[in-house]
């Protein structure tokens, strides 16, 4: 190994980085550049793409976060939907690509090392609504709500559910899960979407759960 992996090694880098990061080492550019290559080389540091990297297992101190990935490709962007609901257990099912929820284009992005993305458009008034930042040292990624992930799986497939059901026989969430939902957690979304079956769908299970 070189000066900059001893210099990461120090550093806040734990996982994924950009060229950026690199910058607070002050060192000259094309030695930078040099042993940065020579890094990729070894598989010291595995480049993602262009200006997104992840230290190889030997540097690594953390495991490599999908989200914080998936925020990193797309920037105005939160994950959602079935890869949420997997991640907090809400359905039983594995998810083996990174949904996301975005402003801009939809678009699919595959990588070698640490899966697929997948963005879709979704139109609202606020992004931001049932939408939660999560900090981790140098990065960060947005996650949506159980509810607003629900909420966009609702709006994108064109679902006409008005009630507990479909999502207890279809999506397999356990009553217990929804239950947890909250009058606030619905007072943030409602007309959000303004789309008339999203809107139903809060309506309808927000009226069964009594909240």
């Amino acid at each position: 190994m070189n000066n900059l992996a001893e210099y990461i090694k120090k550093s806040e880098i734990k996982s994924i980085f950009s060229l950026d990061n690199l910058k607070i080492f002050r060192m000259n550019e094309k030695k930078l550049n040099k042993e940065l290559n020579e890094l990729i080389k070894n598989d010291y540091i595995l480049k993602i793409n262009d200006d997104i990297y992840a230290l190889g297992k030997s540097l690594r101190k953390e495991f490599v976060s999908q989200e914080i990935l998936s925020y990193k490709f797309v920037p105005a962007s939160y994950v959602s939907m079935e890869f949420v609901l997997s991640k907090i257990s809400w359905i039983p099912e594995s998810v083996y690509v990174v949904t996301c929820v975005t402003k801009n284009k939809n678009q699919d992005i595959k990588t070698k090392f640490f899966g697929n993305y997948e963005y879709i458009n979704i139109l609202q008034k606020s992004y931001l609504k049932g939408v939660q930042k999560y900090n981790y040292g140098i990065n960060h990624f947005y996650r949506a709500s159980p509810l607003k992930a629900l909420a966009d799986i609702i709006y994108d497939r064109k679902y006409e559910w008005k009630s507990l059901k479909p999502l207890n026989e279809s999506l397999r969430i356990d009553y217990e899960d929804l239950e947890t939902l909250k009058k606030e957690d619905f007072d943030e979304l409602h007309e959000n979407y303004n789309v008339k079956n999203v809107e139903e769908f809060l309506y309808g299970i927000r009226r069964e759960l009594r909240v």
